[in-house]
Parts: C-alpha cells; sequence; structure tokens
C-alpha cells in the first residue's frame, strides 16, 4: 500500500541518485542488487528494460569491484558479481561533489538576486517620495513668481517707507 502513493521517479534523476547511494558507501562498497533494491524501494522504475540498462552501464562506470577481481570484466559479467561490493570511482564522487557545489551556489545566487530586487524596489520607493517632494517644492516657487504685482508692492512698502523717514530726519538736521 506504500508503494501505492509513492511518486514516480523521473529517469533524469536516476544517475544521480546512484552517485549519491554510492557515496553514501564509501567506506563499505555496495553490491548491485543492494544499489538495485533501494533504487527500486525508493520509486524507480527499475523494470523497465531501458532504466535497467541503464542502471548496469552507470553502476559498471561508476563503481570498482573492491577485491580487483580478474574475473569482472565489466557489463558482460555483471549477473556473476551481482553480490559483490563495489565502491564509487574517484571522478564520480569529485562530479557530485562539483554538483552539489553548484546546487549551493545556485541557491546563494538566488538569495543574492531575491536581495538586489528587494534593494532596487527600495530605492526605487525612496527615490519616488524624493521626486513628489521636489515636485511640491517647485509648485510652491512657482506659486511665488506667478503672484500679481501688487503683492510685491505691499512687500517693499516698508522699505519705502523708511527711506521716507530717512528723509525727514536729514531734513531736521539742517
Amino acid at each position: 500500500m506504500g508503494n501505492l502513493f509513492r511518486k514516480q521517479r523521473t529517469y533524469k534523476d536516476l544517475y544521480f541518485r546512484i552517485l549519491q547511494i554510492g557515496q553514501s558507501r564509501l567506506l563499505t562498497g555496495i553490491s548491485y542488487n543492494t544499489l538495485y533494491k533501494q533504487l527500486k524501494d525508493e520509486g524507480f522504475d527499475c523494470e523497465n528494460n531501458c532504466v535497467d540498462i541503464a542502471i548496469r552501464h552507470c553502476f559498471v562506470d561508476s563503481f570498482f569491484h573492491i577485491t580487483n577481481d580478474k574475473e569482472f570484466t565489466g557489463i558482460e559479467n555483471l549477473n556473476e558479481h551481482q553480490d559483490c561490493d563495489f565502491v564509487l570511482r574517484n571522478t564520480q564522487s569529485f562530479m557530485l561533489l562539483e554538483h552539489q557545489r553548484s546546487r549551493n551556489t545556485l541557491w546563494i545566487a538566488w538569495i543574492a538576486l531575491g536581495l538586489t530586487m528587494i534593494g532596487i524596489a527600495f530605492t526605487a520607493t525612496q527615490t519616488n517620495l524624493t521626486l513628489k517632494q521636489i515636485q511640491s517644492s517647485q509648485k510652491g516657487v512657482q506659486q511665488d513668481i506667478q503672484k500679481p504685482h501688487g503683492d510685491t508692492e505691499t512687500k517693499t512698502a516698508p522699505s519705502n517707507q523708511i527711506s521716507s523717514e530717512k528723509k525727514k530726519a536729514a531734513d531736521t538736521l539742517k
């Protein structure tokens, strides 16, 4: 019943998962049968002939026989060594580590992009507020410029009064 609701794994995940399983068993090794059973339990369609061939090729290309037995020649006689322990090759292990590192870098890049977008939105908001303040101050200056001339005379009237008072004071001194 548990397998009924289990999601079918995709073919593209197969190689990656084989390498992950191999990496987790670097010290002890893993047999082909154990790997096959684990993949089947995880939801891969191992009964499919194409998937079975892909698993076999990936296993032979990515793992080496622990005992370095002269009898193991490759995929041709894998059936005779299905219960023998194999270990993931160094190159595949490094490729898997590189893949994991690039996935982490991708996550960091997405986070940086998100923070950049937040910064741009914040800057745009602040710029918009500043533009509104500039526009409102420009409107005030334009209103001052557009006032009728009568208003400017009242502003200069006190200076006219001061100059007439100075004239009166000068006349009294004579």
